[in-house]
């Protein structure tokens, strides 16, 4: 676990929105490029991202808090604390599930596309591969430096 600097709420609330933004708009205008007018693959596209945002939330979220259990454990019911001097708040682990469903979720998604266009299927997937591994990374880099806000145990 590790502490970051505390960051402001409207500095947060700026990368929460703009991640989950983001994500869809490039799903999207990716979709369009390779596979123009087909609705069921911009949707497709737009779902994809978004679920990578939203899942990866959810399993940083439950890994975060396992992994606080089990510090807590090994204390034996302590608190987790700061060291001596060190400021600021927690940043559970867990957020690398960002990178892991980039990968996992956008390339199902250019399968998808790649069947819907007339697009080669290999290329549709490499450039949702990259896409979703591009934007796991950037919203591992958010976590990673606090912006994506993590409920505190407390």
């Amino acid at each position: 676990m590790r502490f970051v600097p505390h960051r402001s709420a409207p500095s947060q609330l700026l990368a929460v929105f703009g991640s989950f933004a983001a994500g869809p708009i490039v799903g999207i205008r990716l979709a369009d490029a390779l596979a123009p007018d087909s609705t069921v693959a911009q949707l497709a596209a737009a779902l994809g991202f978004c679920l990578t945002f939203v899942g990866g939330l959810l399993l940083w979220f439950g890994l975060g808090l396992f992994g606080i259990v089990r510090t807590m454990w090994r204390r034996r019911g302590g608190r987790v604390q700061r060291a001596d001097g060190v400021k600021g708040v927690l940043v559970p682990p867990g957020y690398r599930s960002f990178v892991v469903l980039g990968l996992l979720l956008p390339p199902t998604t250019g399968l998808l596309v790649g069947l819907l266009s007339t697009s080669p299927l290999l290329l549709c997937m490499a450039i949702f591969t990259m896409a979703g591994l591009l934007y796991g990374i950037c919203l591992h880099a958010l976590a990673h430096h606090g912006y994506l806000p993590f409920p505190e145990p407390e």
